[in-house]
C-alpha cells in the first residue's frame, strides 16, 4: 500500500514537471521571425483551407530560407499553434491549424 502511494506521488510529480515545462515555453517571448511566420501561415490558411504544404510554402526560396522556415515551424508546433504531419522520411510536411492558430502571439522579443 505504501509502495502504491509512493508510485502515485512520483507520477504526480512527473505530471507537474511536464506541465511546468510547457508553461515555460508559453511564457518565453516570441522572436520577430516566429511571429512573422505565424502571420504568414494565418494568411495562407484563412477560410476553408485546412492544410498547407511546406514545399509550396518554400517554393523558389534558397536552402537557408527554407531551413529557417522549417525551424520556425518547429517553434510554432512546440507552442501548439500548428500541427505538422510527414507521412514518409524526406517527404513533404503538411501544416495544419490548431485551436490556438488564430490567437495573437505574446510579447515579441526584440533580440531576434
Amino acid at each position: 500500500e505504501e509502495e502504491e502511494e509512493e508510485e502515485q506521488g512520483e507520477e504526480e510529480e512527473e505530471v507537474a514537471a511536464e506541465t511546468s515545462s510547457s508553461n515555460v515555453v508559453s511564457n518565453v517571448p516570441w522572436s520577430q521571425r516566429s511571429a512573422k511566420m505565424l502571420q504568414l501561415l494565418q494568411s495562407e490558411l484563412k477560410g476553408k483551407t485546412k492544410s498547407l504544404s511546406f514545399n509550396s510554402l518554400t517554393a523558389g526560396r534558397d536552402r537557408k530560407t527554407a531551413a529557417g522556415s522549417f525551424f520556425e515551424l518547429l517553434v510554432l508546433k512546440t507552442r501548439d499553434f500548428i500541427d505538422v504531419e510527414q507521412r514518409e522520411p524526406f517527404g513533404d510536411i503538411k501544416i495544419k491549424k490548431t485551436a490556438k492558430f488564430f490567437q495573437e502571439p505574446p510579447t515579441i522579443s526584440a533580440s531576434a
